[in-house]
């Protein structure tokens, strides 16, 4: 799978994966990858799609970087 932003997107600063992988990504593996890091949602930014799933247990719309 790949997406138009995939050349756009660089590594996660906080944690250190991935964009153009982790967006394609279950919330469950996002979540199990955190955890197995030691990072929750609130080391996230405000702004960061990755902290909105990790600190919904509802599924979350990842936004237009997964169109």
């Amino acid at each position: 799978m790949t997406t138009k932003a995939d050349p756009m997107l660089q590594s996660c600063d906080l944690c250190g994966c991935q964009n153009a992988v982790q967006v394609h990504l279950s919330e469950e593996v996002l979540r199990k990858v955190s955890g197995m890091q030691g990072l929750s949602a609130d080391e996230f930014p405000e702004w960061c799609w990755k902290g909105a799933v990790l600190s919904n247990e509802e599924s979350v719309e990842h936004g237009p970087i997964l169109g």
